[in-house]
Order: C-alpha cells, then structure tokens, then sequence
C-alpha cells in the first residue's frame, strides 16, 4: 500500500488490491504508522490488521459480517476476507451453543457427545466437521443451491419438469421408473456450489425411514455425502428416519444440529380430551451411534458458512399462534405447548439472487421466519421460500388470508409450499402469487 517513492499515505483513503508483485512490503515502522492513523485497529507481526467489535447480540453481530461480506464483494476482493482468522465471533450467552448434556448424576460415555466451546470448538475425534464450521459466522455466498426433496406428502408422476424444477420422471429409455414415496413428512438433502466445489446438509428425515431410504435410493441420492443433519423441530413426521439416516453418514459426519426442546416428550390433545403420545426423538441411539450434538437456541452455521440453520425464530406477527393442542412435559408436567419453541428453518444465500429459506413445518409462522432470516443476515431481497408452512386443518387455515398478504409484500420471487401448508393454503397461494408458484412434489430437485 504504497504511492510513487513518497511512502505509506492515509491509510483510510486507501483501498485492498491483490497483491500483483514487484512492490516491496511494508517496514514495521511503516506499517505502524498507517495503523496509527485509523482509531481502534492494532497491528499484528506487521502483516495483519485487527479491531474488536461489540454487539449486543448475535443478530446484531450477523448483520455486521454478512455487510463486511457484501462490501467486500462489491470492492472485488472478497478473496482476501478469511473469515475463520478475520471475523471470528465469540458468545458469552449461557445460551450459545450449548452442549447437550446427560442428566445430572450419569456418566457421559466416552467419545459419545463432545463438548462445544463457543468460541473456536474444540477438535475431538470424529468430529472435525463441527468444530471446523462453528468457527465461521458469516453466511457465504454460494453460486447455486440445490434442493432434493426426498420425503414430502404428494406425488405426480407425470408432472413437466420446468425451468429450476426437475422432476422425478416416470419413464427412462422406454422403461417405467417405479416412483418415489410420499409420506405426511419432510426431508431434504440440501447442495450447496460456491467456487467449483460442492457440500450438502440433510434438512430433516421425514416420517419413517422406509420412505426416505428408498426415495435417496431411487434417485441416487448418497446420504453419506451430507456433512451434518439438522432437524427443524421434534416431531415425528421430521425425525423418525433420523437413527438410520446417520447410519449411512460415515462416523465423522454423524453431526446433529437441534434445539434443546426437540428432545422434549409430547403429546396431542384431541377434541375428546384423550392424549396421543408422539413418537419423541431417540436420544438413546444417537448416543450408541457416537453422534455429536449441537443443541442451541442460536443460529448455527454449517457446510463451511454457506447454511444457516436459523435457531430460535422469535413470534412476531399476530395471526400465527403454533400449533393449539400440542403438549410437551416439563419439570415432570404435561403442560400446553403451541409454538412449538424449537422449530427452526435454514437459509443459504446465492449470489446475485439473494435468500433461499427452506422451512420443515414453520410452527414459528412463515413470515416470522423469513422476516427472521432478513434480520440474521441483513439481506432483504428473498428469492425463494419453500417447504412447509402449516396452515393445514382449522386452525391453521385461519391465517391463510394475512400469511398471503405478508408473503407478497415481501415479494420472494419462487415459493413452493409443500408439506403440512394444507391442499386450501396450497390452492390460494398459487391463485395469488401465479408467477411464483411451484407445486412441491417428492422426488423433484428445485435449483436456485
């Protein structure tokens, strides 16, 4: 950072270039005094620049870095950010990235869960992928984003394939396909492509493993290439191909993100008033399969930086109210629970486009979430929401009207509602947002 032979100049003034040879470094002495000039930075073995900053909270220290990011990206060096080493964030919050514990009084099998340290992790055996990603806090821009529905309610075998929407065909060089299975559930495996290489995350498990074993078989989807699981809440119909989804994940990538209220028992009331206990996810097996979990109310970032899974969504709007009849014991109560606390979405953000937000049931509300995912990253434009975005049965179809409203003002460009958003929400999105409208069908793979 030199001008003609007159030496260092206002170091503000300036702005990074590569380096493109034939200009000799800085002294110490120079370097030194250019950082002298801005308040706040300190100068590091004369070859880094480096400042502290404090926020309040995590959603204020995200929108900070995704802006750095995106400056960066303008001034055409964003090769020169490495996150890891420049903008690494560190939590004090009892909350952050807690650490899933045993009950008091019993001993922790060894190797079994790994202690997270919030502020760099800690490399343990068959764990380096968790450790690795919990160091980067800034969502990184990806090329494309792929999204292989693997479990989803509804079929249609001889639906066209369009433009970012491939699907499952019926036929092959004259041959029948047999087709894939579809199942009250969720699953998706979630690919991600930024600078010729490509990672991927499994969003969920569905309803029984029956359906997304032989859905990811008939598609030759390799689960094994997935780096971590995250689970968007407890309930069954998102959990139960869990256990043996992770059996084809190879040992250090048996990594599970989820909020601690996922592991909560629950019930469902019925209109008699007669209880139904819900199949509850098995934590039992996750511990004989050495999995590490990252329980966390907070955003956790994963796949390098380039997946949010978006933690605690926060209940904002007043027509989405969770899921009324739902029961959760605690403190060794059964006890009213409808919102459903540990439901939570994932984010990618694709260059020149802005935000994908893939939801699992969305009992936080759908315009909670995205307007939670704009706040979490400071990006405003979304270009494509789907998944599932319950407004199924009574009470869920009383918020069709104002969820409708809320998602054309925020305007995402393509929303595929699947899932739990019921045939009627399904039907009055796609008469109000034509242009964006993608019916959700098991087996097809939407590319953004």
């Amino acid at each position: 950072m030199r001008e003609g032979s007159g030496g260092p100049t206002d170091l503000a003034s300036k702005k990074c270039v590569p380096c493109e040879g034939g200009v000799p470094p800085l002294t110490a002495e120079e370097a030194k005094e250019l950082v002298d000039q801005v308040g706040g930075w300190q100068l590091s073995d004369a070859k880094e620049i480096r400042k502290e900053f404090k926020f309040k909270n995590f959603k204020q220290a995200m929108a900070f870095v995704n802006k750095v990011a995106e400056v960066a990206e303008e001034e055409g060096h964003l090769h020169l950010l490495q996150p890891r080493a420049l903008l690494p964030l560190h939590s004090r919050h009892r909350r952050a990235f807690r650490e899933r514990f045993h009950p008091r009084g019993e001993d922790r099998p060894p190797g079994v869960t790994k202690r997270l340290n919030c502020e760099v992790g800690r490399r343990g055996k068959g764990g380096d992928m968790a450790w690795d990603n919990l160091k980067s806090r800034v969502l990184q821009i990806v090329d494309r984003v792929e999204v292989v529905n693997l479990v989803d309610n509804f079929t249609d075998r001889i639906l066209a394939s369009e433009k970012g929407v491939a699907r499952f065909p019926a036929w092959k060089q004259g041959a029948f396909c047999p087709g894939p299975i579809a199942e009250h559930g969720y699953a998706s495996l979630v690919r991600v492509f930024a600078n010729g290489k490509s990672r991927a995350i499994l969003f969920d498990t569905g309803t029984s493993p029956t359906g997304l074993m032989h859905n990811a078989r008939l598609m030759g989807v390799r689960l094994g290439e997935a780096e971590a699981v995250v689970l968007s809440h407890g309930h069954p119909d998102h959990s139960i191909g869990l256990v043996e989804a992770l059996k084809k994940l190879p040992p250090r990538r048996r990594v599970v993100v989820l909020h601690p209220d996922a592991f909560l028992k629950r019930y469902r009331r019925l209109p008699s008033g007669d209880l139904v206990h819900l199949p509850q996810v098995n934590e039992a097996a996750l511990r004989r399969l050495k999995a590490v979990i990252i329980m966390t109310r907070e955003p956790t970032p994963l796949a390098g930086g380039a997946v949010l899974a978006m933690g605690e969504v926060p209940r904002r709007t007043s027509y989405e109210k969770g899921f009324p009849g739902m029961m959760a014991e605690m403190g060794g109560k059964i006890v009213e629970d409808p919102l459903i606390r540990d439901d939570q979405s994932i984010i990618v953000r694709v260059s020149r486009k802005g935000l994908v937000v893939i939801s699992g049931c969305a009992h936080a509300g759908i315009v909670n979430t995205l307007r939670h995912a704009q706040e979490l990253t400071g990006v405003k434009r979304i270009h494509a929401v789907l998944g599932g975005f319950h407004l199924s049965g009574k009470q869920g179809e009383q918020a069709i009207e104002p969820t409708i409203r809320d998602l054309k003002e925020l305007a995402p460009k393509v929303v595929i509602p699947s899932h739990c958003t019921g045939w009627r929400a399904i039907n009055c999105i796609a008469e109000a947002m034509p242009e964006s409208f993608v019916l959700a069908t098991v087996g097809s793979v939407y590319t953004f």
